[in-house]
């Protein structure tokens, strides 16, 4: 089912002159915390501090209401746990900024529960210009007794450390026809390249930034499709091993989440959970994809997504996206603001958001469309050509590369263009949440029996559940007596089918022993919802 959705003012056109936005720091985030909280519609939620010491808040907003904000369904928002996307990071700060700033549009029956940066460490050191999304716990990963003693090193003097290529028959890339891109190798080419990060070999055993600042990336230490740092380069010793992704665990713990979007990735659509290939894809959830996805397009003005699987955009074990989906059954999608269709009003990126920062990087074979872009918008600005440098073992290697905030982020200039709709997105999602109604269909008697005979509707846009069928509990429809009546037939508690927006469930019948006008109540309750209760009086 599709819903229809606003457009107003915050969302830009390919084409049209926006507002510059600056990139947030961490330092401004008391300032934040201040505004959003003067509006009377924010509240702050201490979550600790990551390992480097760093401060974790989430923000709960929503209007005012008869219902808690901490017991209402809720969307959860969390910036850039990748520590790579500093425009999913911008994202939730932007978001945040239009809830805050519009009351008027914020449904009074949910809560957004945003977490801006959910991966401080990471994402700290990428607005410093360097890292690849690790917090600062020092990991050795070359198992040389040493730690983070040879990493990335800007041997060029460009003022930040780039990729380099070194020719290798292992390397499993070849340079395109233009020179400057790079895609994978097909049998028998050659030469072939590793692409590694630029750096010399500061540790000398013959291995190249193997063994850099930082250990473990949040988005790939949690506990579903977790493969261990032997296999996925942060992974971490074990699943929810660090203060951020415990952090966002026991955030989760106890809200009533009804969908989860993590903002994060350069793929410029929304993709599903899916990270590793030994996930199942659940096809009952394709509705809600539909929708979103319809919302999306709405929202951004752009091309309909097919909302792929994370697998399929360089995704891995471990992610966030993948445990809220497959072990909590709630709806998640990822969002990625940035992408080649920002400005070419066409979701044609495919390319990982999370690539390694040892070889192989997986990115799909878009280096020549991204080289387009360049070409086109930018006049080549943003990616440095191969430049050969003498190595101190000998060889020659090749510096170059996507200079920072090109490719994996927007430049300033293009960051308030990603960034519009996003929040137009967040509402309208807000507003196709599932919600319930108990439709009391018929009560006749036959002497001192009463038969009740109701319907749950789901008048919201979404689907009541998702995620595989054992990861989530169903709705439930009772029946609560008092004043003496008793239960003849029916279940006391009788599971509800799983609804899409606009339905209408089975039949639900009970035959109750009462005096006449006894007031009966009938209760839906389950995940994501608050309980609804229809008084009956047979």
């Amino acid at each position: 089912m599709s819903f229809a959705l606003p457009i107003v003012a915050c969302c830009a056109l390919a084409g049209v002159p926006v507002a510059q936005r600056a990139y947030t720091t961490q330092e401004r985030l008391p300032a934040l915390e201040a505004r959003w909280a003067g509006t009377g519609l924010a509240r702050s939620i201490e979550l600790g501090t990551s390992y480097g010491g760093r401060r974790m808040v989430a923000f709960e907003v929503g209007a005012p209401g008869p219902v808690a904000l901490s017991e209402r369904p809720t969307i959860l928002l969390l910036g850039a746990p990748d520590g790579v996307s500093l425009a999913g990071n911008e994202a939730v700060v932007a978001i945040l900024d239009h809830l805050t700033a519009n009351p008027s549009a914020l449904p009074k029956d949910v809560t957004f529960l945003a977490v801006p940066w959910a991966n401080p460490d990471g994402s700290a050191r990428r607005l410093a210009g360097g890292g690849w999304g690790a917090n600062d716990r020092p990991v050795d990963e070359d198992a040389d007794g040493r730690f983070d003693e040879d990493g990335p090193d800007d041997v060029s003097g460009e003022g930040f450390a780039l990729e380099m290529l070194l020719e290798d028959a292992r390397g499993t890339w070849v340079r395109a026809a233009d020179g400057r891109s790079l895609r994978l190798a097909e049998p028998g080419e050659a030469p072939r390249f590793l692409r590694l990060d630029e750096g010399k070999d500061d540790d000398g055993d013959g291995v190249f930034n193997e063994d850099g600042p930082g250990g473990v990336v949040t988005d790939r230490n949690f506990p579903v499709a977790w493969q261990g740092a032997w296999t996925v380069p942060g992974a971490g010793s074990l699943p929810l091993s660090e203060p951020s992704s415990r952090a966002l665990a026991e955030l989760v713990d106890g809200r009533r989440v009804a969908l989860a979007l993590v903002l994060q990735g350069n793929h410029g659509t929304l993709v599903q959970p899916g990270g590793d290939a030994s996930l199942p894809a659940v096809a009952d959830d394709a509705p809600i994809w539909r929708a979103l996805g319809h919302a999306f397009a709405r929202a951004f003005r752009r091309a309909e997504p097919t909302t792929p699987r994370l697998d399929a955009v360089g995704g891995r074990g471990g992610s966030v996206a993948d445990w809220l989906y497959y072990a909590n059954g709630i709806a998640t999608l990822e969002l990625a603001p940035w992408g080649l269709c920002v400005t070419q009003d066409e979701v044609r990126a495919r390319n990982g958001a999370f690539a390694s920062h040892v070889e192989p990087r997986r990115r799909g074979g878009d280096d020549a469309r991204w080289c387009a872009w360049i070409d086109e918008t930018r006049g080549g600005i943003g990616f440095l050509d191969w430049e050969p440098i003498q190595l101190d073992d000998g060889r020659t290697g090749y510096v170059g590369g996507w200079e920072p905030r090109t490719r994996d982020n927007p430049p300033a200039e293009e960051l308030q263009r990603a960034l519009g709709g996003v929040a137009d997105f967040v509402i309208a999602a807000a507003h196709a949440l599932p919600r319930f109604k108990i439709e009391v269909k018929s009560v006749r008697h036959e002497g001192a029996l009463a038969e009740i005979v109701a319907h749950v509707r789901n008048y919201g846009g979404l689907s009541s559940r998702a995620g595989p069928r054992d990861a989530r509990p169903a709705l439930h429809l009772g029946i609560e007596l008092g004043g003496g009546a008793r239960l003849a037939a029916g279940a006391p508690r009788s599971e509800v089918g799983e609804l899409d927006g606009g339905a209408l469930s089975e039949p639900i019948s009970w035959w109750i022993v009462s005096e006449e006008g006894t007031p009966v109540r009938l209760v839906l309750d389950g995940p994501g919802i608050v309980p609804v209760i229809a008084e009956v009086r047979p």
